[in-house]
């Protein structure tokens, strides 16, 4: 069998500065360096599994909300619009925040290696936390560089150190320790501040009518911004247009009992270091969360009215919405920042001992405490969130976006997505002071909450004409005609090939790819082995399942309904070993797997995407009845490509008690959902979104993007188009470059940029490869994404992207309006070659998304690309991926869904745009009549559209099998191309943006005796039509004939009573 593995390769020949990780709330957008990483080397298996050599996202929806949503955008996709109305998020909840600072002091001791330079013989969690690619060795856990520093600062060589113990003290932060800004040229300068962080303040932004940021930085500079009338309340009140609320109470500050260090120490070299880092490596937050509860307890008597009940208005036992807010910085702040003392803001010039925090600060993110902790012998804390003292409404929406069961858009791994600062869950770092304003949430999350109300589009043969109101204040824009929050075009069904072909048969069993799955096959009947003295299970099994987190259970129960946690099946490929925060516990399995005599299957089979037979041995249950169970379980945030099953068996000493291939049906089955039996082929749901944006002062959360002040701005005010793809449960956009349709960015929900084309960086120079490496930020690159009327507005490239003094700031000027969009064109600016064609690298490998087709078609490249070896950013990383060379528009190769999306007007004060919506598909085809029920001479008329939605001029061939009834009269077309009898074929060519209309005529005589045929005649033509790039496709024309009954018509009687 062909292997359907996608090899890459990867080698780095360059020093990276500054790389930051993405584990939760997006980190603080640094110059650009800081978030393109290297890849690692490896082979993974084709549209399977991601590069990860980082700790899983820390930023886990909340699980009742997630499955709640889930389940409403898969009632929508039936069609089951009522049951999903039932479960949009309306309603008022009650927020439970605690003000905490870090009042403890703790002392680590720390290990150098005992083995010289082998780190796996010291201590792996970073003692310094400072944010320094340097440390960075190229493995995780390895600190020599950072022993290095500290060797450095005691006098000493660093052969000198080896087996030395060092013992470093830590405290704090507490809250109103973070510096005063200096001033508007200092990374401090856009960052929140005030002078006081007291509760009322939190009170205010939070709950309240909002703030104003007065103050005077250490430069003598002035600053007053007001949001008054601004919070994380008005914010969802305002997505939501009043259908959900949100109140709450502020309890603090108060101490825990340790410094930040023991709650979110990194590995080494630290999570903004340079690489993908765990974290919580001498203590979790989850430990910081119950301290919390712990001390809210300890006063709660002093709290006039205070009951936990408050907090649990559903009455699930578990408290519905829970915030912490800890003092000082977040992780995901500003590296300068994060390498500053305290209070003074002075740079940090002592290494040892550690007299800062840095590093150690606690991202923020959205989790659960597992397993809930108990505050009441009747109620207990899970799910919550945490954020920093300076975090503005857009760090409490993005985090609180998750409380609600919404997911993260931006990449865990590699490359910045499309959504960018465009969606909520994507770049919440927007406005000025930044972080403060958030921006709109994605149409797809606000359709999940059941706030979009969109104009659903499905009906390829009508024209659509919408009005779109603003995401943000919708309620106020001025359109002449009702308007809607967003438009979703629906798409037919997508296909695409699992990733483990098919064996030894046309089906096989596959647990699905869904987060958070609870997937079973079930024995329907009991297995009867009341004779057996021995017995034997044996299946074949591919998987491909996420490390650690995601298990394949093979269970055995006697009843059919319990099924013990002892009677999991073990053999020599389960595993037991399990990640701290795995979802086990909800499912009642112990935490200690190994010591327990349990095991599951993760990673892949050594022979995937071919399968392995797994035996185990059943002799246990030999003299009994017995149901067998394989389950699947997966958690939040990545999902691989699951597990394949075929060739169940069990065998006693007396042949076979129980058989099944998966060829003959599914009685012998019970399945929970994903479960199914699968022909290999998997189809999935996905959309188009439209959605007006408006960042003009008046455009609400979206003004905080028409800001000049701001760093990437000002954006533009316009159409968005999105692609969301179900098949998708990330935007790991780097991990699918590779999968269909075409070569570029795919992934759950992206945005299709209007003006894909980057910018570039004046002041550097291009690689040897290309230019890549001198495109803008990837986040700035968006912000002329939207469909516009007017031209894009020029932008000023400055600090903190220049330093002060190092470069005149640019002016970049807009560039022409795009005001369609259509599907038969691509929005991916491709690949090019530098000299002379012998590399090919990608013009901004991250940037808009792939347009979805029926079918592949070509990558956007040059002459004499030669459809492999991609090249990476132009930095010299290299990867085996592979593009069909062309002009990477669907529509050159015939193979577009063909929907078009025309701005046809938008409104002066920029919170409406007018929209004309329709599908053109590379042909079209009408016959008339449909029925005849009349004797006599008759004409049938076949007309033909033939539409080119591409660049390229496109040769089309089609003909007309006749039916023997008729016969031929005339044709009329289009000057250009030929018409052959008696076999009426046509051949012609069809220029870019053009179409051709070709009409045929036939006749027949209908005599009476044909009307009278019981059941009629039908007159069936046949249509044959190929672009030369696809199939040739079918369509049956047919004309009944037939004597239709009179319709009788009652007299309708007006009476008085």
């Amino acid at each position: 069998m062909r292997k359907k593995t996608l090899a890459i390769l990867m080698a780095a020949v360059m020093v990276l500065a500054m790389a930051a990780p993405a584990l939760a709330s997006p980190p603080y957008p640094e110059a650009e360096a800081d978030i393109d990483l290297k890849p690692g080397e490896g082979i993974r298996p084709f549209s399977a599994r991601p590069f990860q050599s980082f700790g899983k996202s820390l930023d886990q929806p909340n699980m009742q909300d997630y499955l709640r949503i889930r389940e409403r955008q898969q009632l929508l996709a039936a069609g089951r619009t009522a049951e999903a109305d039932a479960l949009a998020q309306t309603g008022t909840d009650r927020v439970l925040v605690i003000l905490v600072e870090f009042a403890g002091k703790d002392t680590f001791v720390w290990q150098a290696p005992t083995v010289p330079y082998s780190y796996t013989t010291g201590s792996q969690w970073d003692p310094l936390g400072i944010a320094d690619p340097n440390e960075y060795t190229g493995n995780v856990g390895d600190c020599n560089n950072i022993l290095q520093k500290i060797a450095d600062d005691q006098g000493l060589t660093i052969t000198d150190t080896w087996g030395m113990t060092f013992t470093f003290t830590y405290e704090g932060p507490l809250h109103n320790q973070i510096m005063r800004p200096i001033s508007t040229t200092d990374r401090s300068g856009d960052t929140i501040w005030t002078d006081d962080f007291d509760p009322q303040w939190f009170e205010d932004f939070m709950f309240g009518n909002g703030v104003v940021i007065s103050y005077t930085m250490q430069s003598g500079e002035a600053v007053h911004e007001s949001f008054v009338g601004q919070s994380v309340a008005d914010y969802y009140n305002d997505l939501s247009s009043g259908t959900y609320t949100i109140t709450g109470d502020v309890i603090g500050w108060l101490g825990v009992p340790h410094s930040t260090w023991a709650y979110d120490t990194d590995e080494c070299p630290g999570a903004r270091s340079g690489a993908r880092t765990s974290r919580g490596m001498l203590g979790t937050t989850r430990d910081l969360v119950r301290d919390a509860l712990d001390a809210v307890n300890a006063i709660s008597n002093t709290i006039p009215g205070f009951d936990w009940a408050n907090y649990d208005l559903d009455g699930n036992g578990i408290i519905d919405r829970l915030w912490i807010v800890h003092a000082g910085y977040g992780e995901e702040d500003s590296t300068t920042l994060l390498n500053r003392y305290p209070v003074t803001g002075t740079a940090r010039t002592i290494t040892y001992p550690a007299a800062f925090y840095g590093e150690s600060a606690v991202w923020s993110h959205s989790s659960s405490v597992t397993p809930p902790y108990s505050v009441t012998k009747d109620i207990a804390a899970g799910p919550y969130i945490i954020m920093p003292e300076n975090g503005g409404i857009g760090v409490f929406a993005h985090e609180y976006g998750h409380n609600l069961g919404a997911w993260d858009l931006y990449a865990y791994g590699y490359g910045e997505t499309s959504a960018g600062f465009w969606a909520l869950q994507a770049d919440d770092w927007t406005g000025y002071p930044i972080g403060f304003e958030p921006p709109a949430p994605d149409a797809m999350h606000l359709d999940m909450w059941g706030w979009l109300d969109p104009l659903v589009v499905t009906d390829t043969s009508k024209t659509y004409e919408a009005y779109l109101g603003q995401a943000s204040y919708f309620d106020t824009n001025t359109a002449p005609e009702q308007a809607y929050r967003g438009v979703k075009i629906v798409l037919p069904k997508g296909r695409i090939d699992l990733p483990s072909p098919v064996w030894g048969g046309d089906y096989y069993w596959w647990g699905g790819k869904t987060d958070l799955a609870n997937a079973s096959m079930t024995t329907a009947d009991p297995i009867d082995l009341t004779a057996a003295t021995a017995a034997t299970l044996t299946f074949d099994l591919a998987y491909d399942i996420e490390d650690e987190w995601d298990f394949l259970w093979v269970q055995v129960s006697e009843d059919g309904v319990t099924w013990p946690y002892s009677n999991t099946l073990t053999n020599a490929n389960t595993q037991c070993d399990h990640d701290p925060g795995w979802i086990g516990y909800m499912y009642g399995f112990p935490d200690d797997l190994c010591a327990a005599g349990i095991g599951g299957f993760y990673g892949y089979n050594a022979n995937f995407p071919d399968p392995e037979t797994q035996v185990f041995d059943l002799s246990a249950f030999a003299g009994k009845s017995i149901y067998l169970r394989l389950w699947y379980m997966t958690d939040w945030a990545t999902t691989y490509s699951g597990a394949f099953v075929d060739n169940v068996m069990v065998t006693t000493e007396d042949g076979t008690a129980f058989e099944d291939d998966a060829e003959s049906g599914d009685a012998k089955w019970n399945y929970v959902a994903p479960w199914i039996r699968s022909d290999g082929i998997m189809t999935f749901d996905h959309y188009y979104y439209l959605q007006w944006r408006n960042v003009g002062a008046n455009g609400g959360y979206d003004s905080a993007l028409g800001d000049p002040r701001w760093r990437f701005g000002p954006a533009n005010t316009g159409l968005l188009v999105w692609y969301n793809n179900t098949y998708y449960t990330d935007n790991e956009i780097y991990t699918y470059l590779d999968d269909p349709f075409s070569f570029g960015p795919k992934g759950n929900t992206l945005v299709i940029d209007s003006h894909p084309e980057p910018y570039r960086n004046p002041y550097q120079e291009g690689s040897w490869l290309g230019k890549e490496n001198t495109n803008l930020t990837t986040r700035g690159l968006m912000r002329d994404a939207p469909f516009t009327l007017k031209d894009t507005v020029s932008f000023t490239y400055s600090f903190p992207y220049y330093e002060p003094g190092t470069y005149t700031p640019t002016l970049f000027s807009g560039r022409p309006a795009v005001s369609t969009f259509n599907d038969g064109l691509g929005y991916y600016p491709g690949v090019a070659s530098e000299g002379d064609g012998s590399y090919w690298s990608t013009v901004d490998w991250d940037a808009s998304a792939v347009v979805p087709a029926k079918k592949g078609y070509s990558v956007k490249s040059g002459a004499g690309y030669p459809g492999y070896h991609i090249l990476y950013r132009g930095d010299g990383w290299y990867g085996f991926w592979h593009g069909v060379a062309g002009t990477g528009n669907p529509g050159d190769d015939g193979v577009q869904y063909g929907w078009v999306v025309e701005l046809v007007e938008e409104g002066t004060d920029g919170t409406w745009g007018k929209v004309n919506i329709y599908n053109q598909q590379p042909y079209e085809y009408d016959w008339t009549p449909k029925e005849i029920d009349e004797a006599g001479p008759r004409l049938v008329t076949y007309t033909v559209t033939l539409n080119n939605a591409g660049v390229l001029t496109q040769t089309r061939w089609f003909t007309f099998t006749l039916d023997p009834n008729l016969a031929f009269v005339s044709a009329s077309w289009a000057p250009q191309g030929t018409l052959v009898y008696p076999t009426y074929e046509w051949a012609g060519e069809v220029e870019p943006g053009k179409s051709l209309s070709f009409t045929l005529v036939a006749s027949m005589t209908v005599s009476p005796g044909t009307l009278k045929l019981p059941g009629g005649m039908n007159i069936t033509t046949t249509l044959a039509h190929n672009d030369f790039m696809n199939p040739v496709s079918m369509n049956d024309l047919v004309t009944h004939i037939e004597k239709t009954e009179s319709n009788i018509f009652l007299p309708l009687v007006m009476r008085n009573f």
